[in-house]
């Protein structure tokens, strides 16, 4: 990877978004090649609307390395492929903060039509300033590193995704205690927003924006407990 020195800590980042529901971005953190869980950290995308998993990317990366509660990874870790590793780098430029960053893209299959034979392609890692991947061997213990630090921020974001799917689903009734809000507008906020937490959180503006007229926009926020009377 081109690296100055040996990556003692490795942070990676996954962004679970099934449908553009419910999106949670996992940052996990390893140290000395072992899972440290007290840096594990999900942030839930509160710029982004929506599927856009580069914006989402890019706003948890500015978030993460805004905060100085902990120091810098030696190496970061995305999963994806170019356009989720350009996003990285994106936020990190704009802090102005130097990480070495990579990116893991799951491995492939192709077969044509007229063959039976599945030729599986090694995974790509990608790489700043360097047009094609790295590709390193099934096997290669740095690779199993990566997966394995991919691996466990998948299984983290999934998990969290699943937590607030059900904590959602719970809680989603409470939209229909509003006057004016039916199942159609229901259904409209909770695609556009991804969650209840995102729509409490949402400010006036942004409810107007997504179809509400600003009596329901209001009513809403106070219904699910995040109107401000100072708030427009």
């Amino acid at each position: 990877l081109g690296l100055s020195d040996v990556p003692h800590s490795i942070e990676g980042i996954d962004v679970s978004n099934i449908q553009g529901t419910n999106p949670a971005v996992a940052v996990v953190h390893f140290l000395e090649e072992r899972p440290f869980k007290s840096r594990y950290r999900l942030y839930y995308p509160k710029t982004v609307d929506g599927q856009n998993d580069f914006a989402m990317i890019y706003e948890t990366v500015i978030r993460r390395f805004s905060n100085k509660e902990n120091p810098p990874p030696d190496l970061l870790l995305i999963d994806g492929g170019k356009g989720q590793l350009r996003a990285a780098l994106k936020g990190l430029w704009e802090l102005g903060i130097a990480v070495p960053c990579c990116s893991l893209a799951k491995s492939r299959t192709e077969s044509a039509f007229s063959s039976k034979t599945i030729n599986k392609l090694e995974e790509r890692i990608f790489i700043p300033n360097r047009k094609n991947p790295i590709l390193l061997k099934e096997g290669n213990q740095a690779l199993r590193l990566l997966q394995r630090v991919r691996d466990e921020a998948h299984r983290f974001s999934v998990k969290s995704h699943r937590a607030r799917r059900t904590k959602d689903a719970m809680e989603s009734s409470s939209l229909t205690d509003i006057k004016g809000i039916g199942e159609k507008t229901r259904e409209k906020l909770l695609k556009h927003f991804g969650s209840i937490e995102a729509i409490r959180t949402a400010s006036v503006d942004r409810l107007i924006k997504a179809g509400l007229d600003e009596k329901k926009a209001v009513a809403l926020l106070k219904q699910l407990g995040g109107y401000s009377s100072a708030e427009k």
